[in-house]
């Protein structure tokens, strides 16, 4: 039963912390209704951050400008709001999420929190805004849900979803989140390890834990530019994002300030040496058994060699050696993007939830 917030709600901005100080009460408060809102819709905490994570997260801004966002109904926090705005490319887009307390009326709170945020996108010339909400996993033809522009995959049609599209955003992509036992997936990989290796001839394997060794941190740079653009993201707008070794060691020292450890494989080109492929899994000792699927990406102009497999399998047996505790791994792919899902299932993915990719354009 959902208990109407009672309006109107008070709303404030979170300034960041410095780095290496304690998180302030906003960002623990913040936290806690983030757990209230994954232990209702998925049961469990795997996708949810600490306030360390977070307040190191928001005090990171070189690439984006970060704002957190809180609504009150009186001592109580019903609603969050954080938002991204890209300061080198995307330069007219912000991009982030809103989420609503178990509970909270989703219309009251979701536009205290939009009308709070929007004067600054505005004035800062963000004319497009993209947000993403988790849903139950729904099939497309049940009663009651929402199909993207894409047509591929749905999301419920509740309370949340009717406020966003009444205040002008539009369904534009559903990914698909799915989970892995580690123990299966690596069970799995050693079946699958001989047919890839046969379509991967003329490539090699190096995987690493932290960041990136110096002989690989400019390929893997320019392959990470190419994540913006070779990957399916329906009518999102997305500019591709220029990327050196300088922004690769940013978002390294950004990782290691939130206590996060990455592990990454990547498929070398054995004759030129190029980043034909790669993958990331972040893992935080301060959840022991779960791990972040990341980027996996195999370069447009080297598909069809079983690349992602290839650089799935050895970054899952290099997670375990780097982060044994690790029981579990969750990813998230577009519906659409039926060769990832494919990969996926093979190494014995299974589907938990969906996550819904809106997006209001024309913003003024």
């Amino acid at each position: 039963m959902t208990t109407p917030a009672v309006a109107p709600l008070s709303v404030t901005d979170v300034p960041p912390v410095p780095t290496g100080t304690d998180p302030s009460p906003d960002i623990v408060a913040c936290v806690e209704m983030w757990r209230a809102a994954h232990l209702d819709l998925l049961g469990h905490l795997d996708l949810t951050e600490s306030p360390g994570t977070l307040a190191a997260g928001l005090a990171q801004q070189e690439y984006e400008a970060k704002q957190l966002l809180l609504a009150r109904e009186g001592d109580r926090v019903v609603g969050s709001c954080l938002l991204r705005r890209p300061r080198r490319e995307s330069t007219e887009v912000a991009r982030g999420g809103m989420s609503v307390l178990p509970g909270a009326d989703p219309s009251v709170v979701l536009r205290a929190l939009w009308e709070a945020a929007r004067p600054a996108l505005v004035a800062d010339g963000r004319t497009t805004v993209q947000l993403w909400s988790m849903s139950r996993a729904v099939r497309p033809h049940a009663p009651d849900v929402l199909v993207p522009g894409t047509g591929v995959g749905a999301v419920e049609h509740d309370g949340y979803a009717a406020t966003l599209l009444d205040l002008g955003f539009v369904l534009e992509q559903v990914e698909r989140h799915s989970q892995l036992e580690v123990d299966e997936g690596l069970e799995r990989a050693a079946g699958l390890e001989h047919e890839v290796l046969r379509h991967a001839d003329g490539y090699d394997v190096v995987s690493w834990a932290g960041p990136a060794p110096d002989s690989l941190a400019a390929g893997l740079a320019a392959a990470c530019s190419r994540m913006s653009t070779d990957v399916p993201m329906g009518a999102l707008e997305v500019d591709e994002e220029a990327w050196d070794v300088d922004r690769l060691r940013y978002v390294e020292s950004t990782l290691a300030a939130r206590g996060m450890l990455r592990v990454t494989t990547v498929a070398l080109e054995g004759r030129t040496g190029e980043v034909a492929a790669y993958s990331c899994l972040d893992h935080h000792p301060g959840l022991p058994e779960v791990a972040w699927q990341e980027d996996t990406l195999v370069l447009a102009e080297h598909r069809g060699h079983r690349l992602g497999t290839l650089v799935k399998i050895a970054n899952l047996r290099a997670l375990r050696e780097h982060a044994a505790g690790v029981l579990r791994v969750h990813t998230w792919n577009a519906g659409e993007n039926a060769w990832m899902l494919r990969i996926n299932e093979a190494l014995g993915f299974r589907e938990a939830s969906a996550e819904a990719a809106w997006q209001l354009t024309g913003l003024h």
